[in-house]
């Protein structure tokens, strides 16, 4: 059995010696062939098959009529290719394992009557598996139902389960202490902006949060600035320190920005510092030093539009004047910038 998995599943001999004590059962290779086979045949690479057989070498073991295929066909119907659902199994074998009928069924018409259609129900189960894995009356419903406790409409669950499944596997006691929190600052239940203050939350400990504020205020913002600025954009507050530090030191060193006109704009956390901020600076400060522009442009309404607009409306209409412009953006862009943008700069 450890010379097979070698050459056949190419495993180590390490990984093979372990694998090869849940396979004990196994006399023949007749049944592995089968298994390997079917695989090969349903899109799974011979990198999904060495994944599969480390984690769960059991399935070796499976049949592929009774076992195997509906799962493969059940999938399939739900809008997975061959590789999607290889990288699933891959990485969640008790995909193989449960039953079509009694498990996945009533777990893919419980998310139906959530999420909508089955292309929301793909998008959710490809960010986390365990969501078609796991006893969903037992984990999935108590979760929702504290989300809608909490104030959620359905349409509000549906978007945090496409945006962070996981949140529906901490429990419900946690949904509500995030909800808790996110009141405390401000945020009124069943507001559609607490979808996006529960998200951020969930990626901020309470210590996180303290030392986030502590940072921000740092740099000479208010407490209440602070909060205001999470009710407008909660996201901005998932920002690295690393992040927070460049912007506001560029904002206001570079620029000259107050502390509280930062503030007013918490969008700017959420854009690429190095991609976004500085290329489009650059170009305004080439615009200006030219006296091109016929009236004030603030740095936050031309980091806010869209790649094309901007380039239509800041590099584009005055390559004529100024045709380095093109080359100071590309050169702070780089292989970021996209193909349509690279196209219409190249034109």
């Amino acid at each position: 059995m450890v010379d097979y998995l070698s050459e056949k599943c190419g495993l180590s001999t390490e990984e093979a010696n372990n694998a090869s004590k849940a396979l004990i059962k196994i006399k023949s290779p007749k049944n592995p062939d089968s298994v390997l086979k079917f695989l090969k045949q349903s899109g799974f690479n011979d990198t999904h098959i060495k994944i599969l057989i480390c984690k769960y070498p059991r399935c070796l073991s499976f049949k592929v009529e009774k076992t195997l295929k509906p799962k493969v066909i059940f999938f399939q119907e739900l809008g997975f290719s061959g590789a999607d659902f290889a990288k699933l199994a891959s990485t969640n074998p008790r995909l193989l394992l449960l039953c079509v009928d009694k498990h996945f069924r009533p777990s893919i018409d419980f998310l139906r009557n959530l999420l909508g259609t089955d292309d929301r129900i793909a998008r959710a189960i490809r960010r986390w598996s365990k969501l078609l894995s796991c006893d969903y009356v037992k984990v999935i419903v108590p979760s929702v139902e504290a989300f809608r406790r909490c104030g959620f409409r359905d349409h509000h669950i549906s978007y945090v389960v496409l945006q962070r499944p996981t949140l529906l596997f901490h429990g419900p006691n946690w949904i509500e202490e995030l909800a808790a929190r996110a009141e405390a600052t401000g945020f009124r239940r069943g507001s559609p902006m607490l979808v996006y203050a529960i998200l951020a939350m969930g990626n901020l400990s309470r210590t996180s949060f303290k030392k986030k504020l502590k940072l921000f205020k740092s740099f000479g913002w208010t407490e209440e600035e602070i909060l205001s600025a999470f009710r407008r954009a909660p996201n901005f507050l998932l920002a690295s320190e690393r992040k927070i530090r460049a912007v506001m030191g560029f904002l206001m060193d570079e620029i000259g920005c107050k502390p509280s006109e930062i503030a007013s704009r918490p969008m700017l956390f959420m854009f690429s510092f190095e991609k976004r901020l500085v290329p489009r600076y650059e170009v305004l400060k080439i615009l200006k030093s030219r006296d091109l522009l016929r009236f004030e442009v603030q740095l936050w309404s031309a980091v806010t539009i869209t790649e094309r607009l901007f380039l239509k409306t800041y590099v584009m209409k005055y390559l004529d004047k100024a045709p380095d412009l093109r080359e100071a953006y590309i050169g702070r862009v780089g292989s970021e910038l996209s193909s349509a943008a690279r196209a219409l700069l190249c034109y």
